[in-house]
């Protein structure tokens, strides 16, 4: 029922056309939240992972290995998530003695 609503909401807003499968789907939208989710903890300086069994219930999952599967990830997102690791992890990846910088 909800998913029919959605449907004939795009139909009638002109986002999907009137007839076939083109165009978004409930779990379109659900990979957008997900994405703008995790995107909104990385922001605010949350630890996703620590979040995301959060996310799951709220998904209605039992685990977070159905939730990793609506993640979608992004380039801001990986930019993000690159960033923070070497914030604070990549100091860990230092072998004294060894040059690491690459070419």
């Amino acid at each position: 029922m909800t998913e029919k609503l959605l449907v004939r909401v795009l139909r009638l807003s002109g986002v999907k056309p009137d007839r076939g499968g083109l165009g978004p789907r409930i779990h379109d939208i659900r990979h957008t939240f997900v994405a703008n989710r995790m995107l909104a903890w990385y922001r605010e300086g949350i630890n996703p992972q620590a979040r995301l069994p959060y996310l799951a219930t709220y998904l209605g999952h039992r685990d977070i290995n159905s939730t990793l599967a609506y993640l979608t990830i992004t380039n801001e997102l990986l930019q993000m998530a690159g960033a923070r690791f070497r914030a604070f992890g990549a100091h860990s990846l230092h072998v004294e003695g060894v040059d690491n910088e690459t070419d």
